[in-house]
């Protein structure tokens, strides 16, 4: 693991990053700041906001605590559809014999794909669907790596057969409990045949796996022990009725083998780095202290200035220009003959909405807070769709802020509808869209539903975190 990062003053482990000045910030460093509707943190060094400094799940991470989700993902949106589809393959290709031997392999492995591909999404933090590239991908690559996963049993019921020491049998059957649970998982993640047949690798991989292995291996345990009620289940539907007993028991195994697969990919999310695997889409975490931020913010000299009242004066009035150049004359003979008026091109006047946007534009870079409220409170709706999404945050929180919730209502919805924004920063503009619905505005059912659509589509950031800890308050 790389040692955590610190702050220059206090050389502690830092826990954000300012985006003003880039400095390093312990929680001594870091202060909390208010802008209505929420709270931040900022720097106490230039008073600019921070972010929490993250990092990818690293072997810190431990696996005890994915393991009751691994056994309740195939009945999710995602899982179930993936399980139901290879149950099908199951009971149409393998478990009825129909087709014969070819028919069998072939189900078995688009099975073995299926899973490989669940254990490989579930490394990256997605879910698996099931997919056909051709046959050499799909069947004959999944067939050929699982064949060499299992090479301590074929292997060892060789040796025994060959050499007449039936002890071989039963000892290379002890060490392929050992071996399959972490060769499965190189298998998936692309390591070479001659990796998952170097027992020093594999052994040193489940070694090097610690208490997480002893973990892996229970789940394992424990899907097996549904695969055996899976078994009795499909006898007993057997006796009723021969029909039933195919897809009860494929139903069942499927269950246990996308839950093992589950398991799998969990380690592999967990402790890629010994698999050798690419865990650059992998979720991150935070990586400082998880205390709260105890400095204090810079003294500020500027105060916000009340805002004056709008006065109306009178339009002057404006002589009517001539008609013609004839009556120009007429009104005045010494002046000189005037052009013919030509009609206008109203194409090439700017668009409104395109005017106000460059008016906020321009507000935003002089930071006048009131300029930019002004021109957008006119033509807010249109002027939206041509600021980017940094603007439009910028504009919704200096909206919350001056307490214009109508303002921040339609900035802060138009910042998490909009998809060329990140998606932290869609987050962080529905919790606060959230926040201000349950704070100022009475309308907490609204919160809450947009809290939650937090927490299901954005669970690795950390407004997740904020939304999860307000939900939890009610």
């Amino acid at each position: 693991m790389a040692l955590p990062l610190s702050c220059e003053r206090h050389q502690a482990e830092a826990g954000w990053q300012c985006t003003g000045c880039n400095r390093l910030l312990c929680p001594d460093c870091a202060a909390t700041k208010v802008m209505h509707p929420t709270t931040v943190v900022a720097c106490t060094y230039c008073g600019e906001l921070a972010q929490p400094v993250t990092a990818q799940q690293t072997q810190a991470d431990s696996l005890w605590p994915f393991v009751p989700g691994a056994f309740g993902f195939a009945f999710t949106t995602q899982g179930l559809p993936l399980w139901l589809g290879l149950a099908v393959l199951d009971a149409v290709f393998i478990s009825s014999g129909l087709g014969g031997l070819f028919a069998r392999l072939l189900g078995l492995g688009l099975v073995l794909g299926g899973l490989f591909n669940l254990i490989r999404a579930t490394s990256s933090g997605a879910d698996s669907a099931l997919e056909f590239v051709d046959v050499a991908t799909s069947v004959v690559s999944p067939l050929t790596r699982f064949g060499v996963v299992l090479a301590p049993f074929w292997g060892g019921a060789l040796a025994a057969f060959l050499l007449n020491r039936p002890g071989l049998a039963m000892a290379s059957g002890v060490v392929g409990l050992f071996w399959v649970p972490v060769a499965i998982i190189g298998a998936a993640a692309g390591a070479s045949s001659l990796d998952l047949m170097n027992p020093v690798r594999v052994v040193g991989v489940a070694v090097r796996l610690g208490g997480d292995f002893a973990v892996y291996v229970g789940g394992l345990l424990g899907a097996l022990g549904v695969l055996l009620v899976g078994l009795l289940l499909s006898m007993v539907a057997g006796v009723v009725s021969p029909v039933l007993a195919v897809p009860v028991l494929a139903v069942t195994k499927l269950y246990a083998l996308v839950t093992a697969a589950r398991l799998a990919g969990l380690v592999l999310r967990t402790h890629g780095e010994l698999f050798g695997h690419d865990t650059s889409r992998r979720p991150t975490r935070a990586a400082g202290p998880l205390s709260e931020p105890r400095g204090v913010l810079p003294a500020t000299t500027t105060a916000v200035k009340p805002r004056a009242a709008i006065e109306l004066e009178p339009e002057p009035v404006r002589a009517a220009p001539p008609r013609s150049r004839f009556e120009a004359l007429e009104v005045s003979p010494q002046a000189p003959v005037p052009n013919e008026v030509g009609p206008l091109d109203v194409a090439l006047l700017p668009d409104h909405a395109e005017q106000s946007a460059l008016e906020i534009r321009g507000a935003i870079a002089a930071k006048n807070v009131e300029l930019a409220l002004d021109a957008f409170r006119a033509t807010g709706l249109a002027a939206s769709e041509q600021l980017s999404p940094d603007e439009l945050m910028w504009v919704a929180q200096a909206a919350a802020a001056r307490l214009d919730n109508e303002s921040a209502e339609l900035a802060f919805s138009k910042v998490s509808a909009r998809r060329d924004a990140a998606a932290s920063v869609r987050a962080k503009a529905k919790v606060m869209l959230a926040r201000l619905f349950a704070e100022r505005m009475g309308r907490k059912g609204e919160a809450k539903a947009l809290m939650e659509a937090v927490v299901a589509e954005f669970p690795d950031d950390a407004a997740a975190l904020f939304a999860r800890n307000w939900l939890a308050r009610g």
